[in-house]
């Protein structure tokens, strides 16, 4: 080891004991940390909190963070309307998404459909000549009803699905071209956001959302803060939870919030962001 190392040494352990925030800031400088999974909202995604409806937990204290996470969305009672197709704007389940595609809406969904592959000519093309053969393809039997759910923050309307997400948006291509009603039996959910739960945690924790391919490292940076991370089961992502109460360091804590939101995302402000959006599509539909 040169002088150079040796003074490196020196002052890094210095550093580290003696003013141990700005250790750790520097440290996550360099850590070259990977950019989070994100969620892209289209046809196939109608929002992004998908990501955190499930954990991994290891103790009681990030069970009760995570369950407090999931409630974060809250569901209606489902109600029986007659709904019109051409305002929907995702489904749930298609063979495309697997497949790596990706539309902002159904009725471009369609429109690709139509354009790109020659459907209506292939083996089995009869079911897609028209609006009232792709409904009969998507529903089973006459006494058939479509699950719906409005995503009121986002303003999305999903249609909970199984199969048919092609022959859905030839239909919904078909009918907004055509300009005619597509009336089916629904049953209609709304799912929301719970302000009182926001609030709560806003008020309890600060958390952050980072990619979990650099976690051990980032988990060693900052043991001395205890932090909780929390493991999302459908994501490559982990969130990373202090509890205010821990006086975690604010210098700290207003470093992750202003860092690369590629990298480290502020899941406060993004919730919080999230609810005014639900509030201004709360006004359109007063």
């Amino acid at each position: 080891m040169n002088l150079h190392d040796i003074f490196l040494f020196i002052s890094n352990s210095m550093l580290k004991k003696f003013l141990p925030e700005l250790y750790t800031t520097n440290k996550l400088l360099t850590l070259q940390l990977k950019e989070i999974d994100d969620v892209k909202i289209d046809c196939f995604h109608s929002h992004d909190l998908c990501r955190f409806q499930s954990f991994r937990t290891y103790n009681q204290k990030a069970e009760h963070i995570a369950n407090l996470i999931k409630s974060i969305i809250i569901n209606s009672e489902q109600n029986d309307i007659q709904f019109d197709l051409r305002k929907l704007t995702n489904v749930s389940a298609s063979k495309s998404l697997a497949w790596g595609y990706s539309y902002d809406s159904m009725y471009s969904f369609g429109r690709n459909l139509i354009n790109v592959v020659d459907i209506v000519n292939q083996d089995n093309g009869k079911s897609f000549i028209s609006i009232e053969s792709c409904l009969n393809h998507m529903r089973y039997n006459d006494e058939f009803v479509f699950r719906i759910d409005h995503v009121l923050w986002e303003n999305r309307y999903v249609w909970l699905n199984d199969d048919g997400s092609h022959h859905c948006a030839i239909a919904i291509f078909y009918a907004e071209n055509q300009h005619k009603e597509l009336l089916v039996n629904a049953s209609f959910r709304i799912q929301s956001l719970n302000q009182k739960v926001i609030n709560e945690i806003n008020e309890k924790y600060k958390i952050f959302v980072v990619s979990s391919k650099k976690y051990y490292e980032l988990q060693n940076l900052i043991s001395q803060y205890k932090p909780i991370f929390l493991e999302p089961q459908q994501s490559q992502n982990m969130l990373l939870v202090f509890e205010k109460n821990n006086q975690t360091p604010n210098k700290l804590i207003r470093f992750l919030e202003t860092y690369d939101q590629r990298y480290i995302l502020d899941f406060n402000h993004h919730i919080s962001n999230l609810l005014k959006k639900q509030l201004k599509v709360e006004g359109l539909h007063e």
